[in-house]
C-alpha cells in the first residue's frame, strides 16, 4: 500500500509570529497547532512555502526561469566544475567545508570524468548565495580528493559523503563501491593531513550493509545541558568526554538508518565503536560492540543521503533524508541520537515547492526542451538513453549546521545543499520548521473544589510554548466564560501559586496562553470556586446549656486561615439578634464559654472568620435554661437559714442569683424559704 504523504500545514488564522527572510522584503508568518504529542517529543512542523531555493552554487549559468544568470561561483570557468552533486559540509580550520561527488569536468582539463571534489566557503552567513573556493592542483583547477591506497575506487558513484575536524586534521568518510546500480558499496574512514588533498585510510566502517552513507556529529562534554542531559544516558566511561555520533543508512535508497558513537579521541581505533541495538525498559539505550547486532532507529527502506543535526532552536535532533514513498525531501525529528524519531513528513516536494520547471528540469521526452523550462543539461547519459530531457530529481539535502537560526522553542530556519540531478549542480536551500505549540492544563482537575483566599497551584505541560505563558480565570456569563487576568506573563515551568478569589461560582475554567503564540492555549476541565467552611459540633441540635454553666463550643473548619470570632443568636420576629461572645480567638476548634442568660428557646451559635466574614458556620437550635432551686427527696440541702444558700439540681424553672460554687451538676439557690415538703422556693 502507498504510504500517505504527511505534511502539517498551519492555518492562516493563527498567525503568531512574523520573520522577514533576509533575500527579500517578503514578510511570512509562524503559525501553531495545539496538537497531542506522545510522550515529551514536541512536535516540529513545516512551514509551507518556506522552502526556497537561494541559489545555484555550481556551474555557471542558472537557467531557473526566476534566476536566469550566471552564478555567483562561476565553478567552470574558474575551476573546471561543469556539474556536481552531494555537498556535505563540516567546519575545519574556520571554514565551512562541502564534500562534493562526482564531479564532471571541464573538457579542456586532465581530469577523470566523475571524480569528487572538495571546496570551502569562509563566509559566516549565506546572504544570497556563498562564495566557494575549490581545493585546486597547479593548474588551478579542481583537485580531486585521492585516498592514497592502491586499488581505492573513487570512480562513478564512489564519493566522499561526510567529514570532521579533529586536533586540526581532515578526516572524511568515502563510498566506494557499487553504490549505483546495486545500491551496496562500502564506506570507509580516511584522514588527511593537507585539508582535503589527499589521504591516508584508517578503516572500513559499514558491516552488514549497514553505515554506507554516514553522519555524523560531536558532542562536545560541556555541552551536555544543551543537548537535553544526553550523557547520563551514555555509559560511564564515556559520559565525561567528548563522544562522536555516527548515523548511516543502509542499502543505498532502500534500506533503514543505524546508530553507533565512540570517544572522539579514539576516532582512529574501529574497535572503540559501539552499535546502538535499542533501548531497556527505563529507555536506557543498549550498545554492542558487533555491528551486526545494530537495529534500525525506525522502519522506512527508502533513505536515501541521510543529513543528521543537532538543532539548537528546536532543541532537537533533526534527520533530513530523500524517499520515494512519501515522495521528496523527509525531516523527522527526536530529543536523543536514537530517538523516539517522530514521523516522517514532506519539507520539499519538487511539484509543490516550485522545484519541477523553475530549478528541476521536467520531464519532456523526446525533445529536452519542448516542455515547461529549459533547465536541463547533458552531462551524462543514463541506462534509458537522452537524459536531457529526463526529469530532474532531489537529493542529498544536506543540513549547514552552522547556518542554523531562529528562536528557541519556536521555530528555526535551517540551510542546506541540495542535488536536482538534471540539471547535474547543487542549490543552497533553505526551510523554516515550527515547534507545534500545546499547552495542557493538569490542575485544577475536573469537578475539583477550590477553595476561596486560598492558595490554589495551578499546573501545567506545554511544548513549543515558549518561555512565557498568561494565565486567565474564566467565569460563566448566559452566553459563556468572562475572562480575567490572574497573571499577564509568568515563566512556562508548569506551576503558578495562584490566590483563589470570591465570589464562590461553578463551572469555572483556568486558560494558559503562550505569549509567543498567543492563538496557542489551554484551558482546564470545569471547576468550582467554593467557599470555606466552619462546622459548629457543639452546641448540638437540641441540647439545653444551663445559665451559668460552663459549656465548650467546638466547630471544625476546612481552608479558613487567622483567627474566627464567636457569636450567640438569639430568635427575634423574623430573624435572629447576635451578640458577641468573643470577638477573636484562635482558630483551634474550642471555646470555653459561661452561659449567659436569660433563658430562651431556639439560639445559635455562629463561628466567623475575621480575615473573610463570608466564611461562617452555625450550629444547631439550641435552649438555654435556668436551673431548679427548690430540694425533693434525693437532693442535697445545704443550710436551713436564709443568709445561706442551696445548692441544688431538681428541674424546676425557677431565676436564681449565683453567690457560691457548688459542686460539679450542683446550682446555687438563693434567696430561698424553707418549706414543709423539704424543698426551698422563691
Amino acid at each position: 500500500m502507498k504510504k500517505a504523504r504527511i505534511r502539517k500545514y498551519y492555518p492562516s488564522d493563527s498567525i503568531n509570529k512574523i520573520l522577514l527572510f533576509s533575500t527579500s522584503l517578503f514578510i511570512f508568518t509562524l503559525f501553531n497547532l495545539s496538537l497531542g504529542i506522545d510522550g515529551c517529543l514536541a512536535g516540529v512542523g513545516y512551514l509551507p512555502g518556506s522552502t526556497q531555493k537561494i541559489c545555484q552554487l555550481t556551474g555557471d549559468f542558472d537557467k531557473d526561469i526566476n534566476f536566469n544568470q550566471p552564478t555567483i561561483n562561476l565553478t567552470d570557468t574558474r575551476y573546471g566544475v561543469v556539474g556536481t552533486d552531494l555537498g556535505s559540509s563540516f567546519k575545519h580550520d574556520g571554514k565551512i567545508y562541502f564534500l562534493f561527488g562526482d564531479t564532471y569536468p571541464s573538457t579542456i582539463i586532465p581530469r577523470p570524468e566523475a571524480a569528487d571534489s572538495i571546496a570551502y566557503t569562509e563566509e559566516t552567513y549565506p546572504n544570497n548565495c556563498l562564495n566557494l573556493t575549490f581545493n585546486t592542483g597547479i593548474d588551478g583547477k579542481f583537485d580531486p580528493p585521492t585516498v592514497l591506497f592502491p586499488g581505492f575506487d573513487q570512480g562513478g558513484c564512489s564519493v566522499p559523503v561526510e567529514g570532521l575536524s579533529y586536533n586540526g586534521d581532515m578526516y572524511v568518510y568515502f563510498i566506494t563501491g557499487d553504490l549505483c546500480d546495486d545500491h551496496l558499496g562500502e564506506c570507509y574512514l580516511a584522514k588527511s593531513l593537507n585539508d582535503g588533498h589527499t589521504f591516508l585510510l584508517l578503516y572500513k566502517l559499514s558491516v552488514d550493509y549497514k553505515f554506507l552513507k554516514v553522519q555524523v556529529e560531536v558532542v562536545e562534554n560541556s555541552d551536555d545541558i544543551q543537548y537535553n542531559g544526553i550523557r547520563q544516558l551514555l555509559p560511564t566511561n564515556v559520559q565525561n568526554q567528548p563522544v562522536l555520533f555516527i548515523w548511516g543508512s543502509g542499502k543505498h535508497r532502500e534500506g533503514n538508518p543505524y546508530l553507533a558513537y565512540m570517544p572522539l579521541e579514539d576516532i582512529e581505533n574501529k574497535s572503540e565503536i559501539r552499535y546502538y541495538t535499542g533501548t531497556d525498559a527505563s529507555g536506557i539505550p543498549q550498545w554492542s560492540t558487533s555491528g551486526s547486532e545494530a537495529v534500525p532507529l525506525f522502519t522506512h527502506p527508502c533513505v536515501g543521503d541521510p543529513s543528521v543535526s543537532w538543532n539548537p532552536f528546536l532543541k532537537k535532533w533533526l534527520m533530513l533524508y530523500t524517499c520515494s514513498d512519501p515522495r521528496g525531501v523527509n525531516f523527522r525529528v527526536a530529543d536523543y541520537p536514537w530517538g523516539t524519531w517522530s514521523e516522517t513528513q514532506v519539507l520539499f516536494d519538487a511539484n509543490e515547492d516550485n522545484g519541477l520547471c523553475y530549478f528541476m528540469h521536467k520531464y519532456d521526452c523526446p525533445d529536452a526542451g519542448s516542455g515547461c523550462d529549459q533547465n536541463y543539461d547533458c552531462l551524462q547519459e543514463d541506462k534509458n538513453g537522452n537524459r536531457c530531457c529526463r526529469g530532474g530529481g532531489a537529493y542529498g539535502p544536506y543540513v549547514i549546521s552552522d547556518f542554523s537560526e531562529g528562536l528557541e522553542g519556536i521555530y528555526t530556519t535551517i540551510y542546506f545543499t541540495l542535488s536536482t540531478w538534471n540539471p547535474y549542480q547543487v542549490m543552497l536551500m533553505k526551510s523554516t520548521l515550527v515547534v507545534d505549540c500545546s499547552i495542557t492544563v493538569t490542575s485544577p482537575s475536573s469537578g475539583e473544589d477550590c477553595l476561596m483566599y486560598n492558595t490554589k497551584t495551578i499546573m501545567w505541560t506545554s511544548s513549543g510554548a515558549g518561555n512565557y505563558v498568561k494565565i486567565e480565570l474564566g467565569l460563566p456569563t448566559g452566553c459563556g466564560l468572562s475572562w480575567s487576568t490572574i497573571t499577564s506573563s509568568t515563566s512556562n515551568d508548569g506551576s503558578y501559586n495562584w490566590s483563589v478569589p470570591g465570589p464562590a461560582r461553578n463551572n469555572c475554567k483556568i486558560k494558559i496562553c503562550s505569549l509567543d503564540h498567543p492563538d496557542c492555549c489551554g484551558e482546564s476541565p470545569s471547576f468550582d470556586m467554593v467557599l470555606p467552611t466552619i462546622t459548629v459540633s457543639s452546641p448540638s441540635s437540641g441540647v439545653n446549656w444551663e445559665i451559668g454553666s460552663s459549656k465548650s463550643i467546638r466547630w471544625s473548619s476546612l481552608g479558613v486561615n487567622g483567627n474566627v470570632s464567636i457569636q450567640l443568636g438569639r430568635p427575634s420576629g423574623c430573624g435572629y439578634i447576635w451578640s458577641t461572645i468573643t470577638s477573636s480567638t484562635s482558630n483551634d476548634g474550642s471555646y470555653d464559654w459561661e452561659v449567659q442568660g436569660p433563658a430562651q428557646d431556639n439560639c445559635k451559635i455562629r463561628i466567623t472568620s475575621i480575615a473573610h466574614t463570608d466564611v461562617y458556620g452555625e450550629s444547631g437550635l439550641f435552649d438555654i435554661i435556668t436551673v431548679a432551686c427548690g430540694c425533693t427527696s434525693g437532693s442535697i440541702r445545704q443550710g436551713f437559714s436564709s443568709d445561706m444558700v442551696m445548692c441544688a439540681r431538681v428541674p424546676q424553672m425557677y431565676y436564681y442569683e449565683a453567690s457560691q460554687a457548688c459542686a460539679e451538676g450542683w446550682h446555687v439557690c438563693s434567696p430561698y424559704e424553707y418549706g414543709d415538703n423539704g424543698g426551698a422556693s422563691i
